[in-house]
């Protein structure tokens, strides 16, 4: 079984409990990274209860696909400017869940 099929069928808990990972502080030396778990799970369940809603809201026949894209640029734009060398913030982080449910769930319609 592929990986991406196995793991959409288990729970989100049981995949995000085996995350690990490795930072890299050269070309030969690395530590263990700090994986924050529950924040991934709150973040996924944010994230498929907005897309779940939006699925319901604008697959319906004659829905406004616009009206979502609107949506989705307006939560996008509270997040600019974007910079590589910023470090977000917490409020800031919280807003991606809720940007790719829109983007996936207009991929999904």
């Amino acid at each position: 079984m592929c990986w991406n099929q196995e793991t959409s069928q288990k729970p989100v808990e049981d995949v995000v409990m085996d995350i690990t990972g490795d930072h890299r502080l050269s070309s030969q030396s690395t530590e263990k990274m700090k994986i924050f778990k529950n924040e991934i799970i709150e973040s996924f369940r944010l994230y498929d209860t907005q897309y779940k809603s939006l699925l319901g809201e604008y697959i319906k026949p004659g829905a406004d696909l616009s009206d979502l894209v609107k949506k989705v640029k307006f939560l996008v734009k509270k997040l600019q400017p974007f910079s590589c060398d910023k470090i977000w913030t917490n409020d800031e982080k919280k807003h991606i869940p809720v940007i790719l449910a829109g983007v996936f769930s207009l991929f999904t319609i």
